[in-house]
């Protein structure tokens, strides 16, 4: 049970820290491509935060396992969104480098 609520409170923590980011990169900076996709795969991170925190007090165990691989996706995720933006708006030179 300890583990649960460990593991509750750090999702928990993880959302909030999420839409403060969130909300901070959308009032402060520029709205461009970038800004446009980093907002986007923040609201999903958030959500998937807040997904597991509400799962893991319910019980249904084969959601928690569903929103646990999501969780793991989520460097991939990040990686599909960059290769976009290089792909489309980095210089020639970049591309090249990478």
């Amino acid at each position: 049970m300890n583990f649960i609520l460990i593991d509750a409170v750090t999702n928990i923590f993880a959302f909030i820290g999420c839409v403060f980011y969130g909300i901070n990169m959308l009032q402060y900076r520029r709205f461009d491509v970038l800004a446009h996709r980093a907002s986007w795969l923040i609201a999903c991170i958030s959500a998937i935060f807040l997904l597991r925190c509400l799962v893991e007090f319910s019980g249904f165990e084969i959601f928690l396992r569903a929103l646990t691989f999501l969780t793991f996706c989520i460097p991939f995720f990040i990686l599909i969104s960059v290769e976009g933006l290089m792909r489309r708006h980095a210089t020639l030179w970049l591309k090249l480098l990478t």
